[in-house]
């Protein structure tokens, strides 16, 4: 499905699998911030950003005419 949107050419196994891994990255720096975060201005406002940061994703990833921008919008 996304292969064709990409671009001309389909995406490759590694390609799909770089989309993939980068929730993981993206996950795993961001949480290394988020503890000391919440210590400082409270887990609610860590939660709320958390969902600005997703629905921002979000929205990159349904406009994105690229694999980077794919990317940017997993991680």
């Amino acid at each position: 499905m996304i292969a064709g949107d990409l671009g001309p050419a389909e995406l490759s196994s590694q390609q799909k699998e770089f989309i993939t891994a980068a929730t993981s990255l993206g996950a795993l720096i961001f949480s290394v911030f988020s503890g000391a975060l919440a210590d400082h201005i409270g887990r609610k406002w860590v939660i709320a950003i958390a969902d600005a940061v997703f629905i921002t994703g979000a929205i990159v990833q349904a406009l994105a005419k690229s694999l980077w921008v794919m990317v940017a919008g997993y991680a």
